[in-house]
């Protein structure tokens, strides 16, 4: 569930977004408003033009494959649906209580790829930044880890090859 979100200024100077169109652009800056605590969401392009451009004839493939292009958004199998993460997430979203996200992380391969947002998602969990939280709060973690963790088979992955583990840097 997104909650309140970091925008910086600079995003209008990134040559990343700079070469985006307009329409791209604000379909972006929705999708950091839309994503969890850990930059994820489930992959439905035509929704989210939907929302953004209503009664507007927009070809949201376009403006996916503009986001995808500038490495904004990559996408992968999670659960055999499709998931996009912002690998770009951590540089601007410092969150004091992170919500383990419900969509499970991109696999290794998708990882190896974007080693920056692998190594902060990693930081994000690591017992350093936990010693923070209350003990309540600690529960409600642990608790949200066992959700996902029972979504996994009996070998710690998914149907399509996710794992707990695939989010340590190496």
């Amino acid at each position: 569930m997104a909650r309140r979100r970091m925008l910086d200024g600079k995003i209008w100077d990134d040559p990343k977004t700079r070469k985006l169109s307009l329409e791209a652009r604000l379909l972006f800056i929705f999708l950091i408003t839309e994503a969890d605590d850990e930059g994820r969401l489930w992959d439905s392009p035509q929704e989210w033009v939907l929302r953004v451009f209503p009664g507007k004839e927009v070809d949201a493939d376009r403006l996916i494959k503009e986001l995808r292009r500038q490495r904004l958004v990559a996408g992968y199998k999670a659960e055999g649906r499709a998931a996009v993460f912002l690998p770009g997430w951590f540089s601007n979203q410092h969150l004091s209580h992170p919500i383990p996200s419900m969509i499970v992380p991109p696999p290794s391969k998708v990882l190896a790829k974007h080693r920056r947002y692998a190594r902060e998602l990693y930081a994000l969990y690591s017992h350093q930044s936990q010693h923070n939280r209350s003990e309540a709060s600690r529960r409600k973690y642990q608790q949200l880890i066992k959700v996902l963790a029972n979504r996994l088979d009996g070998n710690g992955r998914t149907p399509s090859g996710h794992s707990l583990d695939v989010v340590r840097p190496e």
